[in-house]
């Protein structure tokens, strides 16, 4: 009986020690919420680098890039931009 209530007691004690039990389980849950965060920053980084990879490679989308973003044009070109209008909450689409 008596052994069974020191294992109780320093079972408890490694627990609720400073670098016990308690601060592994905790470090443990750290080092998984890091461990999602890393993924999710190297998802971003792969999305990152085939962005990159892809306007390294030709003139197509670097292109594509300029019209569509940077609404350039080659020479002798006309680009038009058309912006939609307002609209009011008062208005009807019939008229």
């Amino acid at each position: 009986m008596l052994s069974v209530v020191f294992m109780l007691l320093v079972g408890l004690a490694s627990y609720f020690k400073t670098d016990g039990i308690r601060a592994v389980l905790d470090s443990d849950k750290k080092i998984r919420a890091k461990t999602e965060e890393l993924k999710k920053l190297d998802e971003q980084n792969a999305a990152l680098r085939r962005k990159i990879e892809s306007m390294q490679g030709g003139d197509y989308t670097v292109e594509k890039y300029a019209r569509e973003k940077l609404f350039m044009a080659k020479k002798n070109e006309t680009v038009f931009r058309f912006h939609e209008a307002p609209h009011d909450e008062g208005q009807t689409a019939e008229k």
